[in-house]
């Protein structure tokens, strides 16, 4: 069987048979990796640390007919401070479900991970974890295609300098002569803030 490693950050983890289980991994390599995980329900297993929510860890893999297998993995940071704030972990799990649910394996992106890593750093770090969500949501969007118009205006096409305007049924942000009443105002640090 051919191996590989990856950088990855666990997304979920379910039971599958006895002591086995089905985790997905975000990697920096390949994208969305699905394995079995042996010996996880035994007493001092090796591979537990790994398969814990939102653990950024070194894995190394097995490739598989159907899912490939974890055979070893070294933690890098567990995030164990997310597990001590329901807000925060809540934030952080919200995240794992989104990618799990949204992307395919085996397609990299390397940016989308970059910036899971710094959005899980961020939570234990910031002071407004809902708005670090965010960020990476809009940030997750963008790297997508999908994300809004932060740095045009979606009107006349023209560049926005200062304070604009976000149009929520034009998918962005319009400049003050094409000015939605009553929308959000969007400073330039908050823009530049999303990475636009």
């Amino acid at each position: 069987m051919a191996t590989y490693h990856a950088t990855g950050v666990t997304l979920v983890v379910h039971e599958y048979k006895g002591t086995q289980r089905l985790a997905g991994f975000y990697t920096r390599e390949r994208g969305k990796v699905e394995a079995t995980v042996s010996g996880v329900g035994k007493p001092g297993s090796k591979l537990a640390p790994a398969v814990e929510p939102l653990t950024l860890s070194k894995l190394y893999f097995a490739e598989g007919r159907g899912t490939d297998t974890l055979t070893q993995c070294e933690v890098i940071d567990a995030h164990y401070a997310l597990r001590n704030d329901l807000t925060r972990l809540a934030m952080g799990s919200y995240l794992a479900e989104l990618l799990h649910r949204t992307t395919e394996p085996g397609q990299a992106e390397p940016e989308v991970f970059d910036a899971l890593v710094a959005a899980l750093q961020a939570l234990l770090a910031g002071s407004e974890p809902e708005l670090v969500m965010w960020g990476f949501v809009l940030r997750f969007l963008d790297a997508h295609g999908v994300g809004p118009a932060m740095d045009q205006c979606v009107g006349c096409g023209c560049e926005l300098l200062g304070d604009a305007c976000f149009a929520t049924p034009l998918g962005g942000c319009v400049c003050r002569s094409c000015g939605a009443d009553g929308g959000l105002t969007v400073s330039p640090a908050t823009r530049a803030a999303l990475g636009t």
